[in-house]
């Protein structure tokens, strides 16, 4: 099951090139950088009990990723774990500029579990919404 999900990864490693009109926000406006914006696609890959998505993040002001890293935006694979309600990073590209503006300034990689999808400083509810978003859409 994890090398489906390294797969999935690996066809999308190149970052974010789908239509920006493709995106479905859970919270934010795209239109005004300096809010928090969460952005999920709608069509997630399932696999057994689990759905990878891509995830985009735009930060109201500049965050620290788990390894250090400084950054405003990121583009995110994630995997959701439907029967245990909890979701966690697989790769991660940062930007400097809000709204994945500029160059990605850096890449981390995650084990399945290790950096779970919290949105710090932000709701937990949050987190919440994209479980429930992810396996309604896959009907797990």
């Amino acid at each position: 099951m994890l090398c489906a999900v390294v797969v999935c990864i690996a066809a999308a490693a190149a970052g974010p090139q789908v239509a920006t009109n493709s995106w479905f926000t859970l919270t934010g406006d795209p239109l005004e950088a300096t809010k928090n914006l969460i952005e999920i696609l709608p069509e997630p890959i399932g696999i057994d009990q689990k759905v990878v998505l891509d995830l985009r993040v735009s930060r109201d002001q500049q965050r620290t990723s788990f390894k250090g890293q400084k950054y405003r935006s990121y583009y995110a694979k994630a995997v959701v774990d439907c029967p245990a309600k909890r979701a966690w990073y697989l790769r991660l590209s940062y930007y400097a500029q809000p709204s994945w503006g500029g160059d990605v300034i850096a890449k981390e990689d995650y084990k399945e579990g290790e950096a779970e999808v919290l949105f710090k400083d932000m709701s937990p509810e949050w987190s919440k919404r994209l479980v429930s978003a992810a396996c309604r859409v896959r009907n797990l």
